[in-house]
């Protein structure tokens, strides 16, 4: 998750070495020549106080909470002092909000890594997430997306059959039309073949990795 483990100088020999816990605190310092503040992403290590400054506020690695509340308020999360729910998949740079690293999580669930020769690869959403959902042209396209993979009880978010490895771009209101058109179509064909709810969900799921490449590619 970009947590620096080692140092080396211009000859290539360690100068700096470190071993973390599980929340960032630092179990030792195998190698200490140089001094090296920087800790978990966006977060520099306060020598004086121990704590690590995350920008807007300071953590504490020994307990895994923020110190002080969070600026941003609820729009952060329930818990005004968490960091994050797993240190190894999510990270929160600037104190504020945790992000997850879905190349990490898709990876992990699907044992593939990104193609080396793609541009910009990330674990792109078939069906668009986040802020791409909010935008008022787009939500009535993916809703039907949605309401497709709903009948399936396939997750448009964590599900890794709703996503792919693909070039970080292409989240545009007419790919979100293409993908629910084409949804839409595989689910009248599922529906067609009267299939047990486990194979017309394992049905749903390759027709849905087929959508991504066919409009994505990969």
């Amino acid at each position: 998750m970009g947590t620096p483990l080692e140092m080396t100088d211009v000859e290539g020999q360690i100068v700096w070495q470190a071993k973390y816990r599980a929340w960032g605190a630092v179990e030792k310092l195998v190698v200490n020549e140089v001094e090296q503040n920087l800790r978990f992403q966006g977060q520099y290590f306060d020598v004086e106080t121990g704590l690590h400054y995350n920008t807007f506020r300071y953590y504490d690695p020994e307990i895994g909470r923020f110190i002080t509340q969070d600026p941003i308020g609820l729009l952060g999360g329930e818990n005004l002092y968490q960091y994050v729910t797993n240190p190894i998949l999510w990270t929160d740079i600037w104190g504020l909000c945790a992000n997850k690293d879905w190349g990490a999580y898709y990876s992990k669930a699907t044992g593939t890594t990104a193609p080396s020769s793609m541009i910009r690869p990330h674990a792109h959403h078939i069906v668009f997430k986040g802020e791409f959902a909010k935008l008022p042209g787009m939500q009535k396209a993916l809703q039907r997306s949605r309401t497709v993979l709903d009948k399936y009880k396939i997750d448009p978010v964590y599900d890794p059959a709703s996503m792919m490895w693909a070039e970080n771009r292409g989240h545009t209101i007419a790919n979100a039309k293409l993908v629910a058109s084409k949804l839409e179509e595989a689910d009248k064909i599922i529906m067609a073949r009267d299939l047990p709810f486990n194979d017309a969900a394992s049905a749903m799921r390759t027709a849905l990795q087929k959508v991504g490449i066919e409009v994505f590619g990969n």
